[in-house]
């Protein structure tokens, strides 16, 4: 039984970290320019500064964070979309 077993345990870690590698990679960690494309979200570490640059759209479906004494800016403003999940 034991050895029967002994498999599925580095199957299980393997998969856990494909799993939550997975989740992190969703959310985008911008701290000098977001160039034009679609994120599922956005971060802002504490005091970084994510400048959005076009021209072209940039598409955040999720949130948009901003660290402490963080910075979003965009200028001049491209088009800038925003959707609420």
């Amino acid at each position: 039984m034991i050895k029967q077993l002994s498999w599925g345990i580095p199957v299980l870690a393997g998969l856990m970290t494909v799993v939550a590698g997975g989740i992190a990679a969703q959310t985008t960690s911008c701290n000098t320019v977001l160039t034009p494309g679609s994120y599922t979200s956005v971060n802002v570490p504490a005091g970084a500064t994510c400048t959005v640059s076009g021209p072209g759209t940039v598409d955040v479906a999720g949130n948009v964070t901003v660290g402490r004494t963080g910075r979003w800016r965009s200028h001049p403003m491209p088009n800038l979309s925003l959707t609420a999940l």
